[in-house]
């Protein structure tokens, strides 16, 4: 089938492939005004999950959104990576929610509003020295990751060995 993306794919940074729907070629083509592309933006624009976006993966591309999804395409004065990190950014994050908690009924983010919201947009050689560095970042936190759960593993079984009167 084809990839039909919800709420609950879109994570902050990431996307959740666990529990992906799909949906067949009919159901799709009622729905060709919301096809993905690679790296557009999903952002989720009601609910709990309000303000959630993530790059869309390579997985999804020629998937679909369901009403709960917006997906953001930028254009050569953007990169995609650069907006993801804007709308993740704590400030953004909390103007987005106030945004959404300004609906009647429940918590929602209109496309009028994603239309209206103010994005800074630097120079695409400023954008690109940004999008290295977090990826530098990126790799770092997850070497760090690797080298926790190592020195956890290593603990606990000095641990268990110390119990055991091994050492």
């Amino acid at each position: 089938g084809i990839p039909f993306v919800r709420s609950m794919n879109i994570r902050d940074g990431y996307f959740d492939s666990s529990g992906l729907a799909f949906i067949d070629e009919e159901q799709a083509n009622k729905l060709d005004n919301v096809v993905l592309q690679e790296n557009d933006v999903l952002l989720n624009i009601t609910g709990a999950s309000v303000a959630r976006c993530c790059l869309a993966p390579a997985s999804v591309v020629s998937g679909r959104v369901n009403q709960h999804v917006s997906i953001i395409r930028t254009d050569d004065r953007i990169k995609p990576v650069f907006l993801e990190a804007f709308l993740l950014f704590p400030n953004t994050k909390k103007k987005l929610l106030l945004i959404a908690e300004a609906g009647a009924t429940r918590q929602a983010i209109t496309k009028a509003q994603i239309e209206g919201f103010s994005i800074p947009v630097p120079m695409i050689s400023d954008q690109d020295k940004f999008v290295e560095r977090r990826n530098k970042a990126i790799k770092i936190q997850s070497l760090l990751q690797k080298q926790f759960i190592m020195f956890e593993s290593l603990f606990s079984s000095l641990q268990q060995r110390v119990f055991r009167g091994e050492l």
